[in-house]
């Protein structure tokens, strides 16, 4: 058992030893990314220490006044080497007599300037700290935002949008965290300064008072530790709670059908219930925490007291007026031997974000897509893919041995049942995804070559569900452009359709159209995305089934918009509806990840293959 015991102590020693080192290189990586700079740490260690001394002296100099108030002369007064002759030059230079009114009125003059020097000195050190934390704000949101965009669309089609959110607020919640730790900082030099004024008053008082400070730690670290959990609880909670009433206030119109209200408010007032308790016995335990510092003050008024009592029946001799100094000064020291709980707390509820963060320091899973130096100045020839094949990761292949060529100035078609990889291919040429090397070519080069910036230039793409930001349509349909004028943008909106649209607005152009473009239908959003692709003027357009789900009203207005976006470009299409390409010159049959066949229209219906057999399928459900 001895050993086991053994075993077990010097276990848990070697796994806080590395806890301590795995939060040390988390803390290096986090300063690097905020730019944190040596001199920063000086001049808030600086800031820290001068204003803890001045605070120190200041209470050093209320034992020569008080001194010197009860026995009334100030002349034996005990003042700190070099003070004593200050105060005696300069009243000399005044021509000042030192009676006990004027050294009164000296020495509570020095004590006056020195508080002020000390709340100039910690006015300066809050500034400074809040100047540190918005800078490092700064570089950390701009870390994080930057690394954000180099990841590949894999990752975030991996990663949910509120792991995402999530860790964009955590980059908040480090800095503040941060800042709480140069507080905690001041208030160990304070506890520093107050002790060696307690030592300097009465050396055994203070060895005393050093028995309540751990004690005092001991009882905070315990109940702060049953805080942590009941606010983690609590935080775990609400979580819950917001995510059930997005599910249900989102999907209000299913509540109804199913006549589910009751239920509904059931559920959510018992998750509000069980938030309640565990709120209130956080908060609580919470104001338990706040009463500690005042019971073990009292703690130490009592020991200090008894100690004077112990004393004075022994004969001894007290010194009242440092005595009560002592218990002034102790009774606000003891409350800052928390600080050693309160920093370990910080690093706690710090270090969880920090390893969120730090993960998107590494490329493993971000799908990174590599640029090449070469800049794609346009499409000469044709786009070729050859022998093409595919998976995404941990899935089974999703293109086998694909092979097509993109003609310039013409429009290719990619047709077949869904989930056959259409998608996938425009991704692809997209650079979304990382393509093997010798699949994809552009005028005979691999697109790897190319740098992305320029490949993208060249290339619009409009989706089957256009991606529509909470702005104005105006900032919508230009987006991308820095520059464009309103002529041009009217133009646009003529040649897609939108002018009537804009005329019904109330604002016209400059109408939020909503997140995503709730306001607008379906066949306004897809008109959109076509007139923001052709104001973007790229010689290559990629459609993907922009009109697989509009009415045939719709479809037709959609459809002319596309022919006049289309028109003098290079176009791949994906076709849900195949009497949407008839005018295609060529068209690619995609199955179960295969080119199946492909050729004209009517080549591909004599034929009397999968193409034919589709084409006749829609053609009897018209």
């Amino acid at each position: 058992m001895v050993g086991m015991t053994k075993y077990s102590y010097f276990d848990r020693l070697a796994r806080a030893r590395e806890d301590i080192k795995q939060k040390r290189i988390l803390l290096r990586k986090l300063t690097g990314v905020m730019h944190v700079q040596p001199h920063q740490i000086v001049i808030v260690v600086a800031f820290s220490v001068l204003v803890a001394a001045l605070d120190a002296v200041g209470l050093g100099l209320l034992v020569p006044l008080a001194e010197g108030v009860v026995a009334g002369d100030f002349t034996a007064t005990d003042l700190p080497i070099g003070l004593d002759q200050i105060v005696t030059s300069s009243l000399k230079a005044l021509e000042v007599a030192p009676t006990a009114a004027v050294m009164f009125a000296a020495i509570a003059a020095v004590i006056f300037v020195v508080n002020l020097l000390g709340i100039v000195t910690g006015f300066l050190n809050v500034v400074y700290g809040q100047y540190l934390q918005g800078k490092y704000q700064y570089h950390l949101n701009t870390f994080v935002y930057s690394r954000y965009f180099s990841f590949g669309k894999a990752y975030f089609d991996r990663t949910s949008q509120g792991t995402i959110k999530k860790v964009l607020e955590y980059t908040n919640q480090i800095v503040r965290v941060i800042r709480a730790l140069q507080v905690n900082l001041g208030n160990f030099t304070r506890l520093l300064a107050y002790m060696v004024v307690m030592f300097w008053l009465s050396w055994q008082l203070m060895l005393l008072v050093l028995l309540v400070g751990p004690l005092l730690y001991i009882i905070s670290r315990f109940v702060m530790r049953r805080v942590n959990a009941l606010w983690t609880q609590a935080k775990d909670i609400t979580l819950a709670l917001g995510q059930e009433s997005f599910n249900m206030l989102s999907a209000l119109p299913l509540v109804w059908s199913y006549s589910r209200e009751k239920q509904a408010k059931k559920k959510y007032g018992a998750m509000n219930e069980n938030f309640r308790k565990v709120q209130l016995r956080a908060q609580m335990f919470g104001a338990f925490t706040v009463t500690i510092p005042t019971l073990m003050t009292l703690v130490t008024m009592l020991v200090v007291v008894s100690y004077i009592t112990w004393t004075m029946q022994r004969g001894g001799a007290i010194d009242l007026t440092r005595m009560v100094i002592f218990l002034y000064v102790a009774s606000r020291t003891v409350p800052l031997f928390k600080v050693f709980n309160t920093a370990w707390v910080v690093i706690s509820e710090i270090t969880p974000p920090i390893q969120e963060v730090l993960r998107l320091f590494g490329d493993k899973k971000k799908y990174m897509v590599a640029g090449g130096s070469v800049q794609f100045a346009g499409l000469q020839e044709h786009i070729e893919f050859r022998d093409l094949t595919y998976a995404y990761e941990g899935r089974s292949e999703i293109l086998q041995r694909v092979s097509f060529r993109i003609p310039k100035g013409q429009l290719t078609a990619l047709v077949g049942p869904s989930g056959g990889g259409k998608s996938t291919i425009i991704s692809l040429l997209m650079r979304f995804y990382d393509c093997p090397p010798g699949t994809v070519f552009v005028d005979g080069a691999d697109i790897r070559t190319f740098t992305l910036a320029s490949l993208r230039h060249q290339m619009a793409t409009v989706d089957q569900e256009p991606i529509l930001l909470h702005d104005s349509l105006r900032n919508n349909i230009t987006y991308g452009h820095e520059e464009v004028t309103p002529e041009l943008v009217h133009d646009v909106a003529v040649k897609t359709h939108l002018d009537e649209l804009i005329k019904r607005l109330p604002q016209g152009l400059d109408t939020l159209i909503g997140d995503r473009g709730v306001q607008l239908s379906g066949g306004e959003k897809q008109r959109v995305a076509i007139a923001r692709a052709m104001l973007k003027g790229s010689e290559i357009l990629l459609l993907d089934e922009a009109t697989s789900a509009l009415d045939s009203k719709t479809e037709q207005i959609v459809q002319e918009a596309l022919a006049e976006a289309i028109q003098g470009r290079t176009a791949l299409v994906i076709a849900h509806r195949l009497s949407t390409i008839r005018g295609a010159d060529n068209i690619i049959y995609v199955d179960d990840g295969k080119v199946v066949e492909q050729g004209t229209m009517t080549e591909l219906i004599d034929k009397g293959g999968a193409f034919a057999r589709q084409w006749e399928a829609q053609a009897a459900n018209a």
